[in-house]
């Protein structure tokens, strides 16, 4: 496995996971009292398409424009070297993110004054149901500038902070769920219970992150008169440097992991779809405690870029470590899928064997991949990440077209494991070491443009 890795990365890797794990019981259970109340309150042939509208967010994860990744690598390497101007690189990030929040607001409201939601969705809605889709993709578009604190706090170092914030959004959605059910809602309304959830998390995020900015600011002032004389841009763009790879690595990865749903609404039964989105819910519980991490090897990431071999082994350990914790998931999603789902809808939404084992291969799956997603950020490493995810999301919607078929839901869930296992980790495995060597090399000669730099392999050793 090569070199010894520090305990403290994984404590440092970890405690968010153990956060989320700790307070597991009290996110599933609102997800649990969430669910049974929108079932109680849509009847179980309504609840798919509830659901599947409710993830909307999902399938546009790009509407940060990759702005989100580039902060938080901005702002962990200002921790641990304070430079000039962060505060008008967060600028530059917020304009570009407002103007995006006004896009969706202007674009969802066009959608649903022509009633476009139903041909989109395969649905016969009603005038009512494509407004109401509207006004929660709207407020999802209000939230994506305040999804930059939580980027902030990762950046900081405070994935725990980040994690517990994030918690709160699904107690944030039982309480709204709870007050339209008290008020009499029924039917789509109950879908704008998840929008309002996550922008009612990203104002405490946005709240809390730029307090603790405002914290470390004599520091980053004090250090910003040493460092020449050249002048601040009031909106310094060069931040987002990197970010056109990632909105293609965010519009790929929807496309490969989410689209399923939407083309089984539109193909599937009712039935079919309600197990989906059900096996789906439980799938994003036992993910969430493992994607959490994510954030924080992202910072560990970016500011180790300058000891490359460190990096790699912290990588294949975090694989090993990762590839272990996800056969436990897969094996709880095996085991306990289709009681848990039997039990949140009373026994009415009966999920298969079959759909349950697709979803925890593609947890394993994930979960392989998720340390190179968070290792390979500079700008080059960033556009061979953006390739693979393309290949990922045409593998995916491939190879589940074809499953599905004979399968239903499982095969688009099993086609996505198949996506991101050749499309995405086997490059891993190829790349990874010499992407960030080459980095390293690349740096350097920028840095000594005079000096002759030894030659250093994939392996890390001199030739």
């Amino acid at each position: 496995m090569g070199r010894a890795v520090d305990r403290s990365i994984f404590r440092q890797a970890f405690s968010g996971s153990v956060l989320r794990l700790i307070g597991l019981p009290i996110v599933a259970i609102a997800g649990i009292a969430n669910t049974s109340l929108v079932v109680a309150n849509t009847g179980i042939a309504a609840y798919g398409i509830v659901n599947t509208v409710a993830m909307l967010g999902a399938l546009l994860p790009f509407s940060d424009l990759g702005v989100g990744g580039t902060v938080t690598t901005a702002v962990a390497l200002d921790s641990v070297a304070p430079r000039a101007g962060l505060k008008h690189k967060l600028k530059a990030a917020y304009f570009v993110l407002i103007a995006v929040a006004f896009f969706i607001v202007i674009t969802a409201s066009m959608m649903g004054m022509f009633a476009l939601w139903s041909p989109l969705l395969g649905q016969d809605l009603s005038v009512s149901d494509n407004r109401i889709i509207s006004v929660g993709v709207s407020v999802f578009g209000l939230a994506v500038p305040l999804g930059l604190g939580v980027r902030i706090l990762i950046g900081l170092g405070r994935n725990d902070l980040a994690v517990a914030i994030a918690m709160t959004s699904s107690i944030f959605s039982l309480a709204f769920t709870a007050v339209m059910a008290l008020a009499g809602g029924h039917g789509m309304i109950f879908s704008l219970t998840s929008f309002l959830g996550l922008f009612s998390a990203g104002l405490i995020s946005t709240f809390l992150a730029h307090h603790l900015l405002r914290k470390g600011a004599p520091t980053r002032d004090a250090s910003q008169t040493l460092l020449g004389s050249k002048p601040i841009r009031r909106y310094d763009f060069r931040a987002l440097s990197g970010s056109g790879a990632l909105i293609i690595i965010t519009i790929g990865l929807p496309l490969g992991l989410e689209t399923g749903r939407i083309l089984l609404s539109r193909t599937g039964s009712p039935m079919m779809l309600s197990q989906y989105a059900l096996m789906a819910q439980l799938y994003a519980i036992t993910w969430s405690v493992l994607s959490t991490a994510s954030g924080a090897l992202w910072t560990i990431f970016a500011q180790r870029r300058a000891d490359p071999n460190g990096s790699i082994a912290i990588w294949r350990w975090m694989v090993v470590s990762f590839g272990l914790l996800s056969a436990f998931g897969a094996a709880f999603l095996w085991a306990l899928a289709p009681w848990a789902g039997s039990v949140i809808s009373h026994g009415e939404i009966l999920i298969p064997p079959v759909l349950a084992m697709s979803f925890g291969a593609l947890l394993i799956a994930q979960s392989l991949h998720l340390p190179a997603g968070s290792l390979l950020t500079t700008p080059r490493q960033l556009w061979v990440q953006a390739v693979c995810v393309l290949v990922m999301a045409a593998l995916s919607l491939s190879v589940g077209l074809l499953l599905a078929r004979t399968m239903g839901g499982a095969g688009f869930a099993l086609g996505a494991a198949t996506g991101v296992l050749v499309g995405q980790f086997l490059p891993d495995l190829l790349l990874v070491p010499r992407l960030v060597l080459e980095g390293t090399v690349r740096r350097k000669s920028r840095k000594y443009p005079g000096q002759r730099l030894v030659p250093v392999n994939y392996r890390g050793h001199r030739e």
